[in-house]
């Protein structure tokens, strides 16, 4: 009997078909044989496009990544549905957070993670930028918080 490949699946709303989004997201690969993760653009139940794909031997493992991807607009309403599967390893994990979808195409190019996901950093301060808060600055306030850096992060 083969491997079991385990796949799970998270889907947006229905969008705007005349908007264009960048969608956003952190993922997590525990080993180079987990699998891979997609972002597919999905109409009517069917997938159209697949706009991304970020096979776990690409990467790193035992780190956290992440990847934006613009998604232009489209002829109908549309959902972005986000795939990861296991792949062959027994033991194999993917992990997704912090996704976003946002208005308009991504800044920075394909993998730019300096972008503010919070729209009103300022309004913290700079104290919101430094302990006990990090974690959240990295992920919600990275670039006025100076975090900008690309690919491998912990989040």
């Amino acid at each position: 009997m083969g491997a079991v490949i385990q796949q799970a699946r998270l889907e947006s709303q229905i969008l705007d078909p005349a908007e264009g989004y960048c969608v956003r997201l952190w993922f997590y690969f525990n080993t180079t044989a987990a699998g891979k993760l997609s972002v597919d653009r999905q109409v009517s139940g069917h997938i159209t496009d697949t706009l991304k794909i970020v096979k776990a031997s690409d990467v790193t493992h035992n780190d956290w990544h992440v990847t934006s991807v613009s998604v232009a607009p489209y002829s109908e309403g549309y959902s972005v549905l986000i795939i990861a599967d296991t792949g062959s390893a027994v033991a194999g994990l993917v992990a997704v957070d912090d996704v976003s979808v946002t208005h308009g195409e991504c800044q920075g190019g394909p993998t730019s993670a300096c972008q503010d996901i919070f729209y009103a950093c300022e309004q913290f301060g700079p104290e919101a930028c430094l302990e006990p808060h990090i974690l959240w600055a990295k992920l919600s306030c990275t670039k006025y918080c100076g975090f900008c850096e690309e690919s491998t992060s912990n989040p």
